[in-house]
């Protein structure tokens, strides 16, 4: 059994300026994991963050618009839909406190197996999860990935990321679930070919990967549906900030992760980083 986390939030929206539509498109992504037997809850985790952009503004009540809506929507599946709100967002929209604070609540709530972060975009199916977790099982794996389509086109697609994981919920609290380091908070930043200069900011799923691999000194990982990759619906509206936002996270995340080797091996230079993706890969399984 796995409980799912999923970050959901409508940058700077208040109850009259919300949009339904958008929440729509996530809330049928969240049926089809519910119609999932493997899943005991759903944490659905919103930006509440004062003064910052991206969050939601509260109402009179201190509720975010998204909260509303997703109680509202999903008040038939009582405690096995719930909705908190993060004030520790940070400044990356793939915020890895929001990740932390819904695994530590499905922590709180009883689960003791599998924590799945998750984001809608990806269209996981109920079979999809029960493969993973048989794969988990029977490989005795710390965390398991899904394939996406194109996923060998990127480094940063060969591993497991927080689009679509599955962590074993006594490998998170060993290793202290995702850093805000990878939040953008400190004001980092690298120089990305087309970009210019971008935030360091982003794939906490690596660094996590990084610090269990130096705490651990080996991780036990896969991926799954190597043979029909899931589709990964990014097709933000073109033009827009969140178009933007996306365009920059996928060209800056490769960058980010020879960094963050830098950072927690202190592997500065490309022989140094080769090993330790040496060692990243030797304990990769695939389906």
């Amino acid at each position: 059994m796995v409980t799912t986390v999923s970050r959901l939030f409508q940058a700077g929206a208040t109850a009259q300026s919300y949009d339904n539509n958008k929440f729509g498109s996530a809330a049928k992504a969240f049926r089809k994991i519910l119609a999932s037997s493997e899943v005991n809850q759903l944490i659905v985790v919103t930006n509440t963050e004062v003064g910052n952009k991206l969050a939601e503004v509260v109402d009179s009540e201190g509720m975010a618009p998204t909260t509303l809506a997703v109680r509202s929507e999903f008040a038939a599946e009582g405690d096995r839909v719930v909705v908190i709100q993060c004030d520790q967002w940070g400044k990356n929209p793939g915020s890895a406190m929001a990740v932390t604070y819904g695994c530590q609540e499905a922590i709180r709530r009883g689960e003791k197996n599998y924590i799945m972060p998750w984001s809608s975009e990806l269209a996981v199916t109920p079979a999809q999860i029960a493969r993973a977790l048989a794969f988990a099982e029977s490989r005795a794996l710390d965390v398991v990935g899904f394939h996406r389509e194109n996923w060998f086109h990127k480094l940063q697609y060969h591993v497991f990321q927080n689009t679509g994981a599955i962590y074993r919920v006594e490998t998170l609290i060993n290793n202290e679930f995702f850093s805000a380091d990878c939040d953008g908070n400190a004001g980092r930043t690298l120089e990305v070919p087309g970009f210019g200069v971008v935030p360091l900011a982003g794939m906490d799923d690596f660094h996590f990967l990084l610090r269990a691999l130096k705490n651990q000194d080996s991780v036990r990982w896969g991926m799954v549906c190597r043979n029909a990759p899931l589709p990964w619906n990014v097709n933000f509206e073109p033009g827009s900030e969140r178009a933007l936002q996306h365009l920059q996270k996928v060209a800056r995340q490769e960058a980010v992760m020879y960094q963050y080797m830098a950072d927690i091996f202190g592997a500065t230079d490309l022989a140094e980083q080769g090993k330790i993706l040496n060692r990243i890969f030797a304990s990769m399984q695939m389906d």
